[in-house]
Parts: structure tokens; sequence; C-alpha cells
């Protein structure tokens, strides 16, 4: 897996090319709901294969995969207070940008390497 920067801090996203896998671990520290929204307009392939599972005070490894909704390419998510989720999209390709991959990240890549850009 390759790390792929994003524009916000309580999210980290990872990307393997080999098996096309796109992961994202949405972290919620607050004592609020919080909704998420992510744009993958630069990811192609099964994007409706997502699972999701959620650890939080009151739940552990919870499958969630219905709470998330992906329409036209933006995924929606309600992270609840105080939770970590973890996204897994299965047969996901990248087009042929290679920037702002998820929300509005910033990075670069090299042939054999994701490089994260400042």
């Amino acid at each position: 897996f390759s790390i792929i920067n994003t524009n916000d801090g309580n999210t980290l996203a990872a990307y393997d090319a080999r098996s096309g896998t796109l992961v994202l671990v949405v972290i919620n520290p607050s004592k609020e709901n919080e909704q998420r929204v992510f744009n993958l307009d630069l990811f192609f392939g099964s994007l409706n294969e997502i699972t999701a599972t959620r650890t939080s005070p009151s739940e552990q490894h919870q499958n969630v995969s219905q709470e998330v909704a992906l329409v036209n390419k933006t995924l929606t998510y309600l992270s609840p207070a105080e939770s970590i989720t973890t996204l897994v999209l299965k047969n996901v390709t990248i087009g042929s940008t290679q920037s702002n991959l998820v929300q509005d990240g910033d990075f670069e890549t090299q042939p054999t390497k994701w490089l994260l850009g400042g």
C-alpha cells in the first residue's frame, strides 16, 4: 500500500495498485458526529464495492457498510463521535491524472512510488 495525502487531518488514505484496493481510515475524535465527504473523481472501477467497519465506545469491528453512500463518485459517511471507521473499496484503478486523489490532497508520483507533497 502507498499512502495518499488527503486534506482531512483525520483521514488516512492508502492505495494498493497491485490489488486495486483503496482504503480510507476515518477518525472522529470529537464528541459530535461529523459528516465526511470524499470526492473520488480520479478513481475508476467498481467503486460501489465498499466494506465499512467501525469501532467506537459502543461498537467493536461493527460492519456499517450500509451507512456509506456513493453517488456520482462522491462518497458520504456520517462519522459517529469518538469512532474509527475503515472503508475498503475493491477493484479500483487510478486515472491518468495523479494529483488531488482524495478530496483536495496534493501528492506527486514517480514510476515506482508515491511521494507526499508539501
